[in-house]
């Protein structure tokens, strides 16, 4: 025996599905989309620590870091990377924005680690300073914030175009 609906929950059921092939995949990314409101302020404030940390590593090649092989480019393109993922979030492109500032939190983090615990690239530092300490923070903030967002997408659905028109 089925079991019954429940009208009063059917409004916080995902009113589109996450597709299952990847070509379906590839156009909910790049297709503009408009989560609840609850999701893009969420969003927005992941964004936000995407910059903070894509700042100081900017800021971290300018000095100094430009100098250290490997490491220097990397820092430079955190810089490039999230200002390009932050555009992606102006320009109605949350969930690829969601992809692109985990791809960035998450390796920029698994990277600090890496470097502080053996080395990386041959590079190593053995200390935080308090630059390191907010970009760990802002990344891990951006990471938890992004997978908050993923989450309530999952329960209030995408938003996307479709689903809005």
């Amino acid at each position: 025996m089925p079991a019954p609906t429940r009208p009063e929950v059917a409004h916080i059921l995902p009113s589109t599905a996450i597709p299952a092939s990847p070509a379906a995949l590839t156009r909910l990314l790049l297709k503009p989309a408009r989560p609840a409101p609850v999701i893009r302020v969420v969003l927005g404030l992941a964004a936000v620590a995407v910059g903070v940390a894509g700042f100081l590593h900017g800021r971290l090649f300018h000095e100094g870091y430009s100098e250290v092989a490997v490491i220097g480019p990397l820092f430079l393109l955190n810089l490039i990377g999230s200002g390009v993922v932050i555009a992606l979030l102006l320009l109605r492109r949350p969930w690829l924005f969601a992809l692109g500032a985990l791809s960035i939190s998450v390796g920029a983090v698994v990277s600090i680690v890496i470097s502080h615990t053996t080395s990386l690239f041959g590079f190593a530092e053995h200390r935080y300073d308090a630059r390191a300490t907010t970009i760990v923070v802002a990344e891990c903030v951006a990471t938890a914030l992004v997978l908050l967002a993923l989450g309530l997408a999952a329960r209030l659905g995408l938003g996307t175009e479709e689903a809005d028109a």
